[in-house]
């Protein structure tokens, strides 16, 4: 199930809705995972969420569209944006609940290794995009010998993918749900310094956005944000202590 979430749904919606939708709106529905997920958390693990934190949400949220909204972007319309935005959230709702999976695993105490368990779920998330692939595209239309093919691949599968699932994985099991995905807030973010670094300066607009991103994070961090569910619990090894026994 992670697999088909976290890597089937989100890479392919996200795929699939930027090519429809465009990049802005895609950036902004994107983004829209953390409320999914504070949602989900709340009827599935009785998450509570401070209003302090919920707040700090919106004003995230708010700032990646300031920041989409100052870079600009080609916006599509009529059928294939409609198809591309639910797409997009589809593939939000896919590596949220992905991520709320792990962590009801760990409340549970179901033992897992954490990179043995990211590296099954991708290989169950690419057997369900080999269709993708095969009905989406021309595979013959690739340079599969190109060196630098391979180096983006390896570096989209090492950093973008397997360093960022294993170091998210990790934090959602320690941290309340809402705590951990307004990170998710801050790519953008990132992107826009690594131009900064490239002598490319964004627009006001999108550096405010920044702004307000950052100010989000440190609102949801707050201790007077805090929520019980921000301690680590005990995990609850009875589901395995019963599982050993039978």
């Amino acid at each position: 199930v992670c697999g088909l979430g976290g890597t089937t749904l989100s890479l392919g919606g996200m795929s699939e809705g930027t090519s429809r939708a465009g990049p802005a709106v895609a950036s902004v529905l994107l983004n829209t995972a953390p409320f999914f997920v504070a949602i989900m958390a709340r009827l599935t693990l009785r998450e509570r969420i401070t209003l302090l934190r919920a707040a700090g949400l919106v004003v995230g949220f708010v700032g990646v569209v300031l920041i989409v909204l100052g870079g600009g972007g080609d916006i599509a319309s009529g059928s294939d944006l409609a198809i591309g935005a639910g797409l997009t959230l589809l593939g939000a709702i896919g590596y949220g609940g992905a991520s709320l999976i792990v962590r009801s695993m760990h409340l549970k105490g179901i033992e897992h290794e954490l990179y043995g368990f990211t590296a099954a779920q991708f290989l169950c998330g690419a057997a369900f995009l080999l269709p993708y692939a095969l009905l989406s595209g021309d595979l013959g239309a690739t340079e599969w010998g190109s060196a630098r093919l391979w180096l983006d691949i390896a570096f989209l599968a090492l950093g973008a993918q397997l360093l960022a699932y294993v170091t998210f994985y990790a934090a959602v099991q320690r941290w309340a749900s809402a705590r951990v995905f307004v990170w998710a807030f801050l790519p953008p973010v990132v992107a826009n310094v690594i131009e900064v670094l490239r002598g490319n300066v964004p627009p006001a607009l999108t550096l405010v956005g920044m702004a307000v991103v950052l100010v989000a994070i440190a609102i949801v961090n707050l201790p007077q944000a805090s929520s019980p569910d921000d301690e680590e619990p005990a995990p609850d090894r009875s589901v395995h202590r019963n599982t050993a026994a039978s």
